[in-house]
């Protein structure tokens, strides 16, 4: 007969199981944490644009768009031949420590390179905490393009390296 009797639910036979523990309510507050970005964007989507919206679409979002399509291709370029070659060294050659580069290179995934990158540069960036420090604390007048965003491929390179 089922869940249902003569067209109506019969509720004593189902049953929803609430397990609530540490690591549930952990998980979703990580996971609400992520995605409340998200929501501040499609809030945005539904408010009228203001002036530095304006701005940012009629001058700079060319720009972004473009050096983010550049970071994903040099990501995969440099991610691909580092792997490749790493891939082939620990399979086909024996060597002392060959097992812990094992569990090293593919712990080096889960660690993504340009997460690193990201953060280098909003440090680096002219209103990040660095420049900031730089100017308001210590008095230094910083040339900028020493902390120039297109950077940012070498700053990945080396980040893969160092992993």
């Amino acid at each position: 007969m089922g869940l249902f009797k003569k067209g109506v639910m019969d509720m004593n036979r189902i049953k929803i199981k609430f397990n609530f523990n540490v690591w549930s309510t952990v998980s979703f507050f990580i996971v609400f944490i992520i995605i409340l970005p998200n929501f501040e964007i499609i809030l945005k989507l539904i408010t009228p644009a203001n002036e530095n919206w304006k701005h940012i679409t009629q001058f700079m979002l060319k720009i972004y768009i473009l050096d983010s399509i550049k970071l994903v291709i040099a990501v995969v370029f440099f991610s691909g031949i580092i792997g490749f070659i790493s891939a082939y060294i620990v399979t086909f050659y024996d060597f002392p420590l060959r097992k812990f580069f094992k569990w090293v290179l593919a712990l080096a995934m889960a660690i993504p390179p340009y997460i690193g990158a990201y953060t280098y540069s909003a440090l680096l960036s002219y209103t990040g905490f660095i420049q900031t420090f730089l100017r308001n604390n210590a008095g230094i007048k910083v040339n900028q393009k020493f902390f120039n965003i297109m950077n940012v491929c070498y700053k990945i390179k080396m980040q893969q390296v160092a992993t």
